[in-house]
């Protein structure tokens, strides 16, 4: 499909990669490349590889798998057309020495240096005004006042008041009004990307 086409085109041009399990193994490797030194204009600009080879170490169970693609073995997206592609895969599989207690020491270090980077000295820009403590606060607040003004209206004021299974439903009303409003306000902090929500959650309540 043409639109398919346009959606790998967009991969190769962005350096995506493609990853994949085996037997809980992560694997991964680059879409396509883009031919920066073509000399005709036969020859593709962005290229999809098509040939896929597994390199697979066992020893009862998988230990190692490796992947590589065939630089050689490409399918021409450069234009703005559909274009139907065939797939390959190979396999070589070999017998290792290495025990299945390791078979994941390679990707310890991998793992070690990603969460090296999550947790390095990122600046967080400040939040806009309204979800600030105040104004959430304020918003928290407002439809429960009313329900609690009824509330207290009704027990002390000028009249008597004898329907107390009503008070009761209002109070039940009030507390499941408090509760949305708790959750919807977290989560606007939550999709602000607010990292101090969990102590704002509490003053809504």
């Amino acid at each position: 499909m043409k639109e398919e086409a346009a959606r790998f085109r967009s991969a190769i041009k962005k350096d995506y990669y493609f990853q994949m399990y085996y037997d809980d193994l992560p694997i991964w490797a680059f879409t396509g490349k883009i031919n920066q030194e073509r000399k005709e204009a036969s020859e593709c600009k962005y290229c999809l590889f098509k040939h896929v080879h597994f390199d697979i170490d066992y020893k009862d169970r998988v230990i190692e798998i490796n992947v590589r693609v065939d630089p050689n073995m490409l399918a021409n997206l450069t234009e703005d057309q559909a274009v139907e592609v065939e797939f390959l895969y190979t396999v070589t599989s070999n017998e290792t020495n290495i025990l299945v207690e390791k078979r994941m020491d390679k990707y310890s270090q991998y793992l070690g240096i990603h969460w090296f980077f999550y947790y390095r000295p990122i600046k967080i820009p400040p939040l806009p005004w309204y979800p600030g403590a105040i104004p959430q606060m304020a918003m928290a607040r407002f439809l429960p006042f009313i329900e609690v003004y009824y509330m207290f209206a009704s027990v002390w004021g000028h009249k008597i008041y004898t329907i107390y299974s009503i008070l009761f439903v209002i109070f039940i009303i009030l507390l499941i009004v408090t509760a949305f409003i708790t959750v919807g306000l977290t989560y606007f902090q939550l999709a602000a990307e607010d990292h101090e929500w969990w102590w704002r959650y509490v003053d809504y309540v």
